[in-house]
């Protein structure tokens, strides 16, 4: 249906749009204008969705038809079980095509997404990897000493911390500034860094 390809002009690749049957049995009444579709309330424009088709005169009347639109792109997989805790590299994935309509829980599709990333959980050949798959690798442990960095009024201040717990780039993990034994919780930056608001 022309209506839902236009939906999604600019997609990387043209969607496939399949158009359920109209119920032979009905008799409607000659459109005398071009019949308009519509998305109804609640339904999607991915995936099994609902398309209604109106018509104003002379005679209006609106119909539903059921649909499904396949959006196929390249997305990462994984090319055998890997265990919790694997390292991934350029030699665990392939680029599959998939209905990415249906990936509930999202798709990676750029190998810099991956490389060096943890995976979080055991994972089974052929699974499509997604954010919540993999995580940073761990670059702060507990205990470790740190520099804490913080910025007061455009001035970048380090200062000398430690970690109370072990953290990612990206996570939010708790550390004690060595000068005034106060422990504060700010942000991993990289290897040894944790960013904090002052």
């Amino acid at each position: 249906m022309v209506f839902l390809e236009q939906q999604h002009v600019g997609a990387p690749t043209p969607p496939r749009v399949t158009v359920g049957r109209i119920d032979p049995r009905l008799r409607l009444s000659l459109c005398g204008t071009a019949p308009e579709a519509f998305v109804p309330p609640g339904q999607k424009v991915v995936g099994t969705t609902t398309v209604g088709v109106r018509c104003e005169v002379p005679s209006p009347w609106t119909v539903y038809v059921q649909a499904t639109v396949a959006l196929m792109q390249p997305v990462l997989v994984l090319r055998r079980p890997l265990p919790r805790g694997t390292v991934l590299d350029a030699a665990d994935v392939d680029m599959v095509e998939k209905d990415v309509a249906r990936l509930t829980m999202g798709y990676l599709t750029d190998l810099k997404d991956v490389d060096g990333m943890v995976l979080r959980r055991s994972v089974s050949a052929g699974a499509v990897l997604h954010p919540g798959l993999v995580q940073h690798p761990v670059s702060i442990r507990r205990g470790e000493r740190v520099t804490i960095l913080g910025q007061i009024g455009g001035i970048e201040v380090r200062m000398e911390g430690q970690a109370l717990t072990d953290g990612a780039k990206g996570d939010i993990i708790q550390v004690r500034n060595l000068s005034s034994g106060r422990a504060i919780e700010g942000v991993v930056v990289g290897p040894g860094v944790v960013q904090v608001r002052l």
